[in-house]
């Protein structure tokens, strides 16, 4: 990081002032970021890249420094102060307490970002950190409150008129709960095989921008979700026995089987992330050859110790520590 005078880096660069950017027209820049907490951190796009300003009011917190403007690979434990400007925003997530998080796609090729976001957080510690890189997906997170059906089962038994409930509905409830372990892996996989699709698509057909949730879970469906078909299958029974089935379910006090399943929001780790997607990571954080090879075989990847690998490369092992504290500064900066 570069210390900066009033308007100049040590090397002559010219800073811009957060008030032009903000309210002059004729400042010829995209402001990216403003952040305040003890004292401003601002960023702002001038060409290719992205200009980081802090202005804390501690000393060692006033500095200047400038990245990529754009990033097409990254790696999870990456501390970012800016998002790339070609990253599209697709969820914000309200996680328990102060925590939020927030998801990027990386356009091509269309790989997720998970970062938490800053909030209420001392400027030095105001970054981005990058906490998975993969596929989004969007998981069945409910459950089916099986003993409520079998309360229901107990009534029904214990009243000798048997609620006006026919038999062959009563049979097929009896099975319901002797298979529920089954059926409710049927019932999951089927939430999960429509949920991406209903979260988007139901999203992006009401409103534009970014998906907002509350501590990683959301109701997607815009109707219920619908059973009786699955049901059906599942028993092997005629349409007319599921929706009297269904209809029981539903007569009990609460919910058995939740008509709206609530699904998580969430990005898995990609083991199969495009070839030297790591490598261009790092070289993209600003490390070295040298540097993006002794992190990745000790560090990242954890295949040897500084001394084993030192020696495997004919080098000391102070180099190598060396070239591995340089690359956290930058992968950490």
């Amino acid at each position: 990081m570069t210390e900066p005078t009033d308007q100049q880096t040590d090397d002559g660069t010219e800073i811009k002032d957060l008030v032009d950017i903000k309210h002059r027209s004729d400042v010829d820049c995209e402001l990216v970021r403003e952040y305040d907490a003890d004292g401003t951190l601002y960023v702002y796009r001038e060409g290719d890249e992205h200009v980081i300003v802090s202005r804390g009011r501690d000393p060692s917190n006033q500095w200047v420094d400038r990245k990529p403007a754009t990033r097409t690979a990254v790696i999870p434990g990456e501390q970012l102060w800016s998002i790339p400007s070609n990253w599209e925003k697709r969820v914000t997530i309200s996680g328990t307490g102060n925590a939020r998080y927030a998801i990027y796609r990386i356009p091509e090729p269309e790989i997720d970002v998970l970062v938490t976001v800053p909030r209420k957080n001392r400027l030095v510690d105001a970054w981005y950190n990058v906490k998975r890189v993969g596929a989004m997906t969007v998981t069945y997170a409910d459950e089916i409150k099986w003993g409520r059906l079998k309360d229901h089962l107990d009534r029904i038994e214990s009243d000798e008129d048997n609620w006006d409930v026919e038999d062959d509905a009563i049979e097929a409830l009896q099975q319901l709960y002797r298979q529920r372990r089954s059926f409710e892996d049927t019932f999951a996989e089927c939430v999960n095989m429509h949920a991406y699709d209903a979260v988007f698509e139901n999203h992006n057909r009401m409103r534009h921008g970014p998906l907002s949730i509350n501590e990683w879970l959301v109701e997607p469906w815009g109707d219920t979700f619908g059973i009786e078909r699955l049901l059906q299958d599942f028993l092997g029974v005629d349409s007319d026995l599921a929706k009297r089935v269904d209809r029981e379910l539903s007569n009990t006090s609460q919910y058995v089987i939740p008509s709206y399943p609530l699904v998580r929001v969430d990005v898995e780790d990609r083991l199969d992330l495009p070839n030297g997607w790591d490598i261009r990571a790092l070289d993209e954080a600003g490390c070295s050859g040298a540097e993006i090879r002794d992190y990745l075989i000790v560090e990242h990847y954890g295949e040897m110790t500084q001394s084993e690998w030192a020696n495997r490369r004919g080098a000391t092992q102070s180099a190598v520590s060396k070239n591995i504290s340089s690359a956290k500064r930058n992968i950490k900066s």
